[in-house]
């Protein structure tokens, strides 16, 4: 777009919100567009129209997929979860700490596995460059070696993470910023794995350039190598190559669930025949509430980085049984709510995905009468609720399917 090769990528700009996350990415997206586009402004000393049009269209494109969070931050007038939020402050050291973690290991969803070869590769690779370019006293080779660039867009990255954490910072850009108070704006750290691929991709380039080749070639091999022989959070690679050859091995199952198995539309399908639903609100007990929405069946649960306060506290209400019993799903629920989900009160993650669903406390403990005041009918439960006839449930089966290893209970709150 910038330099005029086809309008075709002003459709693509528009269209790429249809394929990405606002919440995740798309804000930090736009964010960089438009200081990128202000600096060639500013070079240029006159609107430069191109950048200005594919800004625009790609706030329009996420403006139109998300029409109905923009419509809840800006116009609804109404609190929402993020302004009760608690948020943790650190001193400077504290701040330092986070920095310098963050650039060792990434967070959340954005976890990744660098340390173990990618940060040391591209780190010597940088005082490698650098020393070259003091010592021969190039400064100005230094300042537009496209690899620092990127490193120091990954150590602002960084910073930036850090200074979340600090209270005074944080304020400033809330005041500056007011739809920001409550927003997550340190994660632009997410864009950072992606950096470092980027950063390790014009060592690879070098060194091919240079005649490296076979040393590109090695380092390439490891690079690949690293996740598949250490496990993350996020490594759907490494689970899978795991839990293959365990069972080809073991000849026996893990208890890792297919994509398939996690939700399991053979065995829901089923369950909504056989109860003859008609898009009554239900929630998960001892599952995400994912798969019931994907299996189109409408909750009142749901994971939400974005919801009313006034709902999060109407939810409350059905839950306060297990608040009462657990001080830990307490404080998670109180001073986050992005998970909405029934809780157990004795046992943790309850909802955590596996085939054998092992609890210690059969008893659902909910407010069944604030769960029919928010029209609630039914609760798919993966574990037999000792204390159904106590909350006037009744039972509508128990149900199977070969190509599921969930089983489940379904109740119809009477």
């Amino acid at each position: 777009i910038q330099h005029g090769k086809g309008r075709r990528y002003y459709l693509f700009i528009f269209l790429y919100p249809f394929l990405s996350y606002f919440t995740f990415f798309g804000l930090f997206v736009i964010g960089y567009l438009a200081l990128y586009t202000l600096y060639v402004c500013l070079k240029r000393k006159t609107l430069f129209k191109p950048l200005i049009l594919a800004s625009f269209l790609l706030s329009t494109g996420y403006v139109l997929v998300e029409y109905r969070l923009f419509r809840l931050i800006f116009f609804s007038g109404e609190p929402t979860i993020r302004d009760t939020m608690a948020n943790t402050w650190y001193d400077f050291g504290g701040v330092l700490k986070e920095t310098l973690l963050v650039f060792t290991n990434s967070i959340f969803h954005a976890e990744d596995l660098r340390r173990y070869f990618l940060l040391p590769v591209v780190l010597i690779y940088c005082v490698w460059l650098n020393f070259g370019h003091i010592r021969s006293r190039d400064w100005k080779s230094m300042k537009k070696d496209p690899f620092n660039h990127i490193i120091l867009l990954i150590l602002f990255n960084c910073i930036i993470y850090g200074l979340y954490f600090m209270e005074t910072f944080h304020q400033l850009i809330v005041t500056i910023l007011p739809p920001l108070k409550g927003w997550q704006f340190n994660r632009t750290v997410f864009f950072n794995p992606f950096l470092f691929c980027l950063a390790f991709g014009i060592v690879i380039y070098r060194l091919t350039r240079n005649r490296h080749k076979k040393t590109a070639i090695f380092l390439c091999i490891c690079a690949l190598l690293v996740p598949l022989g250490k496990q993350s959070l996020y490594n759907d690679f490494y689970n899978t190559v795991y839990s293959h050859a365990y069972q080809l091995i073991k000849q026996q199952e893990t208890e890792s669930l297919s994509w398939r198995e996690f939700y399991s539309e053979e065995l829901f399908a089923l369950i909504k025949e056989q109860i003859d639903y008609q898009d009554e609100y239900s929630v998960a007990y001892g599952f995400h509430p994912a798969v019931l929405s994907y299996n189109d069946i409408s909750t009142l649960d749901a994971c939400l980085s974005h919801y009313y306060q006034s709902y999060k506290e109407k939810f409350r209400e059905v839950i306060v049984p297990a608040l009462e019993k657990s001080e830990a799903a307490r404080i998670y629920y109180d001073e986050w709510g992005g998970r909405a989900y029934i809780f157990s009160g004795t046992d943790e993650s309850i909802w955590k995905p596996a085939k054998t669903m092992q609890v210690t406390d059969y008893e659902l403990s909910v407010n069944i009468d604030a769960f029919k005041e928010m029209k609630g009918t039914y609760i798919f439960s993966r574990i037999p609720v000792s204390n159904a006839a106590t909350l006037n449930l009744a039972l509508c089966g128990e149900f199977t399917e070969p190509s599921s290893p969930y089983t489940i209970w379904v109740y119809k709150a009477l």
